[in-house]
């Protein structure tokens, strides 16, 4: 993995991880923290079996996970949308299904 595919990749788990505990976000994982530190920083690559993890938790395929962190496919705004309401925390969410409310209200 070359340094542009890692920082895609730790995009992705910072996506992922939200606003969540490192320590909670890494047990979901079934990784350490520190690897998810690794991961964030650049600094470590994934095993294909966290791979796979992560690809399941975004609600896609690992082939679609890897094209991405390869440069190969562009994520659109609404797979960043759904990545994004992935990792919020209850709070962040109520906010957005207020906003969401707000606006079908408007329609």
């Amino acid at each position: 993995m070359d340094q542009e595919s890692r920082q895609r990749f730790a995009e992705i788990v910072k996506n992922l991880r939200g606003e969540r505990d490192l320590r909670q976000f890494a047990r979901t994982l079934g990784v350490s923290h520190p690897t998810v530190i690794a991961w964030e920083n650049c600094q470590s690559e994934p095993k294909r079996q966290n791979l796979e993890r992560i690809a399941e938790l975004r609600g896609e395929s690992l082939e679609v996970l890897l094209e991405y962190i390869d440069g190969k496919q562009q994520v659109s705004g609404q797979d960043r949308l759904l990545s994004a309401i992935r990792g919020a925390s209850k709070e962040q969410l109520a906010v957005l299904v207020r906003a969401i409310a707000d606006r079908l209200e408007a329609l």
